[in-house]
């Protein structure tokens, strides 16, 4: 579905490589009209998709082109988006690990002992 195309005039359209790394990451597209700009959500997060051009922002040419929300809070802003999807899939999993009661802590090595014959 690509809801973004509805919902946005083309110069805010996101390129297909854009597009492509989002859906080949498991998000989807929930863009809506009174937003500023397109957005993908996946669990809890939601990637706000900037124009590519800057000055075209709302921002005017300061701003950054994605912002990574987590529960409505912005986690991370970037102009890259592989470091947005590597920062939401980062924080995703270190959270399932404290929920699940491990350590995101490094112990160092693990000693595996051999049975002795």
């Amino acid at each position: 579905m690509t809801l973004y195309k509805e919902q946005f005039v083309e110069d805010f359209w996101p390129e297909k490589a854009v597009v492509d790394a989002l859906q080949d990451n498991g998000w989807t597209d929930v863009s809506y009209g009174n937003d500023s700009c397109p957005s993908w959500q996946w669990g809890r997060y939601k990637l706000s998709v900037d124009a590519a051009d800057p000055q075209a922002r709302d921002f005017g040419g300061f701003g950054f082109r994605f912002y990574l929300y987590k529960d409505d809070e912005l986690i991370t802003e970037s102009n890259y988006i592989d470091d947005v999807i590597a920062q939401a899939t980062w924080e995703d999993v270190h959270a399932s690990e404290h929920i699940n009661g491990l350590e995101a802590v490094d112990a160092g090595p693990v000693l595996i002992e051999e049975d002795a014959e």
